[in-house]
């Protein structure tokens, strides 16, 4: 799942969920070298995208489509 969503594996991965910590161990190296830590729980991240997705609804030509970092 983690090569389907980020197929140029650039992109940081942070583990979520009561099995984040029990999965660690069985991810391969460059994954693990991946990981960071979380900035908030799922909850939180659907908040963070509903506001972005209202925000860029009001004023389309303000917030330019956003690229990962």
């Amino acid at each position: 799942m983690i090569a389907t969503l980020d197929p140029a594996q650039r992109l940081p991965l942070a583990l979520c969920g009561g099995l984040a910590a029990a999965l660690h161990p069985y991810l391969e190296q460059r994954l693990q070298a991946r990981i960071v830590p979380a900035h908030a729980d799922a909850a939180g991240g659907a908040l963070l995208l509903a506001q972005r997705a209202r925000q860029q609804q009001k004023n389309p030509a303000e917030n330019p489509k956003e690229t990962p970092a």
